[in-house]
């Protein structure tokens, strides 16, 4: 294990880009996020749509993006082009997406949203849309019970900093 020294005091500026297509998806190229209208029709509140978002902003922040452009193009070429085909994400391994998991708890929470059920709304996602948490997604994902615990684990932690008035800066990550 080892620690992650970021400094998310300094805020982070990503063009949000709005994909229409029914899909539930989104993801970080680097230099953008790109969301489906699907998945914003999905995100039942604001909060929620922040989860998806702080999630992205933590891979471009995170610096999980030596092929990000290659994967954001290979997304909208798998619903622009003429053959609507999977998408493979071996861009992000599964380190990648538990530090994004983490560190986007951490921005959500900084920018003021309640985390407290973050841990359900990833749930009902995989429950409702599992392509979209395992599907294409299982060799970059984490297994979901190992997710889910660790989502819970982040928010405790979160919230024993605000009880206390500590700084929400994360910590840890990584079981490397």
């Amino acid at each position: 294990s080892h620690t992650i020294v970021h400094d998310l005091s300094k805020g982070y500026k990503y063009p949000a880009l709005l994909l229409t297509n029914d899909a539930i998806n989104a993801i970080a190229n680097g230099d953008s996020i790109i969301i489906t209208s699907g998945m914003v029709k999905f995100a039942e509140s604001e909060k929620e749509l922040a989860f998806i978002l702080s999630h992205e902003i933590a891979h471009n922040a995170l610096g999980h993006n030596s092929t990000s452009k290659k994967v954001g193009k290979a997304f909208l070429n798998a619903f622009l082009g003429p053959r609507v085909t999977q998408m493979t994400t071996s861009g992000y391994s599964r380190e990648n997406e538990a530090e994004a998991d983490y560190a986007g708890l951490y921005i959500a929470a900084r920018a003021g949203h309640d985390v407290s059920t973050a841990s359900a709304f990833w749930r009902r996602m995989a429950a409702e849309h599992p392509q979209a948490i395992q599907g294409t997604f299982t060799a970059s994902h984490p297994s979901l019970p190992e997710r889910f615990l660790a989502i819970e684990a982040t928010t405790k932690e979160i919230q024993d900093k605000q009880r206390i008035g500590a700084q929400l800066l994360p910590e840890r990550k990584s079981n490397n």
